[in-house]
């Protein structure tokens, strides 16, 4: 995957994560299926694995001379 691609897909996944804030907060509390994860559960998840791997990315286009 190359940078552009990169960028993108951060682009539109940060698009994706910034039109959970209107969803209702029942929905973002309950469990979506009897004994998993909420939503916010699930996005919470993600947000940290993202925090780790935009680390990651950065450190690796710093290298690259970006």
């Amino acid at each position: 995957m190359n940078v552009e691609s990169i960028i993108r897909v951060f682009g539109a996944y940060s698009s994706w994560v910034a039109s959970l804030e209107t969803l209702d907060e029942r929905l973002w509390l309950t469990p979506v299926s009897e004994g998993k994860w909420s939503v916010g559960q699930i996005v919470s998840h993600l947000l940290n694995w993202d925090q780790h791997h935009q680390q990651q990315i950065v450190s690796f286009l710093r290298d690259q001379g970006f």
